[in-house]
């Protein structure tokens, strides 16, 4: 089974450029989230998405 990524927020859907719609595995909310999460990959010193990550760094 898929992972809830829910709480993640989508960084297409923030630029307008989701095409996966309601099928997203991320959040489409508009408001912010409860909490700051921060990447796993990026404590670890190896996100791949660098400064596009939507997780904090």
């Amino acid at each position: 089974s898929a992972a809830n990524l829910q709480h993640i927020p989508c960084k297409f859907f923030k630029s307008g450029a989701c095409t996966a719609g309601k099928n997203c595995l991320f959040s489409h909310s508009r408001d912010p989230p409860s909490e700051n999460f921060v990447c796993k990959y990026f404590l670890k010193g190896n996100c791949k998405f660098g400064a596009k990550c939507s997780l904090s760094h």
